[in-house]
């Protein structure tokens, strides 16, 4: 089975969200402050994030749900730092194709976690 949940930490992001629920992927929000205990909550299949490296380590370091950094500017030192701290991608809110990166991100995702499950299964 997979999961269509994406948590997306603060609410700056309303129109990227909007396109996620308006496509069916059930969307829920968090606070930085609250962002780690939403994640063990809600279990989403991606979080959704701002350039906030504290958070995104703090996240890496008590989950396993793959991240994505939402930026205005991505410049180099920034991006190998979001890349060391475990974030899958970095996506440049300038970039058209945002929207559809985040849902394939998910997709990946979904496809790892069901090649998981099946692992167990076999083994």
């Amino acid at each position: 089975m997979t999961n269509n949940k994406i948590m997306v930490i603060d609410k700056e992001w309303e129109q990227i969200s909007q396109g996620l629920v308006s496509r069916g992927y059930e969307v829920v929000y968090a606070t930085s402050a609250l962002a780690l205990d939403f994640a063990i909550e809600h279990k989403p299949q991606l979080i959704v994030l701002g350039p906030d490296f504290k958070l995104c380590e703090c996240l890496r370091d008590k989950t396993d749900i793959p991240m994505v950094m939402l930026a205005d500017k991505l410049d180099k030192t920034g991006i190998l730092r979001a890349i060391s701290l475990g974030c899958t991608d970095l996506l440049d809110l300038a970039d058209e194709s945002v929207l559809q990166r985040i849902i394939t991100h998910l997709r990946l995702s979904n496809i790892d976690a069901l090649t998981k499950q099946l692992y167990k299964l076999i083994n």
